[in-house]
């Protein structure tokens, strides 16, 4: 008989991997799945397949757009995108840190705040500053990271608030 993983709780992150994903990476159709769950309230009559189409011009070696997973031991828990434009309402802002999502299992573990920081820190290499986002719930969380608040607006029914950051020493 098999040895029973540990709890999430008690698993050790140092061995956490965030890669980017490819053209092809088997793994979009995970994504795609999280994502089209947690917010197709907020794209009505978009169905997986849009999702993952749309997540598919994320994947490439491209800086933005770019999608990123967060894995553990081969096993997916999270992902954060990268991207131009994530708000129509707001064009000339960019770019857009997008989709922070973690396995509901894997939460509250840091898996959310490493996403975070490697996308800000790839951005940061390069000079892109500042970076956008927007939240109707995590506010403190993301304000807890550096982030300020910009703007607070109605964003497809909800009441949301645009959140930038700045590269440091910018």
């Amino acid at each position: 008989m098999g040895r029973a993983l540990p709890a999430p709780w008690t698993v050790e992150l140092r061995s956490l991997v965030i890669r980017q994903l490819g053209d092809t990476d088997p793994a979009l159709t995970t994504i795609a799945r999280w994502l089209h769950g947690e917010w197709s309230d907020l794209c009505p009559g978009a169905g997986l397949q849009l999702t993952t189409e749309r997540l598919a011009e994320r994947c490439g070696q491209s800086l933005v757009p770019s999608l990123y997973l967060a894995s553990l031991d081969g096993r997916p828990l999270g992902t954060v995108s990268l991207v131009g434009l994530d708000m129509p309402l707001r064009p000339l802002l960019s770019p857009w840190l997008a989709s922070l999502w973690v396995s509901p299992d894997w939460r509250r573990r840091g898996i959310g705040s490493r996403l975070l920081a490697h996308v800000e820190a790839r951005a940061a290499a390069v000079g892109l500053s500042p970076l956008y986002l927007f939240t109707d719930t995590r506010q403190a969380w993301y304000a807890r990271r550096g982030w300020m608040p910009w703007e607070n607006l109605r964003y497809r029914g909800l009441r949301v608030t645009v959140m930038r950051k700045f590269r440091p020493g910018d």
